[in-house]
């Protein structure tokens, strides 16, 4: 199951939070959250080292027409560390986008794994969750996606007073 989460993370048009979310169900909370995060990490360093070694020039046309993508520079200038730890805890930036941008970036590998790794826990943890609680009890599965809403938040928060500060 970890090369086919892996390989899930891998192709953006196959729906990994299904997947993700699937093996928390079948396979409990903690070892759901294990394989899933597995999968995305290894997935977000594969697409960051494709994108530093052969996809620079293509994707840095494609990224840099996107809206926002100036903020996101900014911070990375900032503290890449951060910026990528709260770029990962916050559902708004896709994964895809994070990881070829900051392969085409002066961003050290080992920031960017590292940021990645701890960043990618929560929502991982989330989906697994999800996925288990689904057939469990929706009780707990509306307390669990309560509680992810304001752990978000509470990052938003701390990203804008941060992004404020910084700009």
């Amino acid at each position: 199951h970890f090369v086919l989460s892996i390989l899930t993370a891998s192709i953006p048009v196959i729906p990994f939070t299904l997947f993700a979310g699937l093996m928390g169900a079948k396979y409990g909370i903690l070892m759901g959250t294990f394989i899933n995060w597995i999968g995305g990490v290894f997935a977000a360093v594969l697409y960051f080292v494709l994108a530093r070694t052969f996809l620079k020039n293509y994707f840095e046309v494609v990224i840099n027409r996107m809206k926002g993508i100036q903020r996101f520079q900014f911070m990375l200038e900032k503290n890449a560390f951060i910026a990528l730890l709260m770029v990962r805890m916050l559902p708004i930036v896709p994964p895809p986008v994070v990881n070829l941008y900051s392969g085409m970036g002066n961003i050290p590998l080992s920031t960017f794994f590292t940021a990645t790794a701890i960043g990618q826990i929560p929502p991982m943890f989330l989906i697994a969750y999800s996925g288990h609680q689904i057939f469990t009890s929706l009780l707990h599965l509306i307390l669990g996606i309560s509680l992810y809403i304001v752990f978000t938040l509470s990052i938003l928060f701390i990203y804008r007073a941060w992004f404020v500060k910084a700009y």
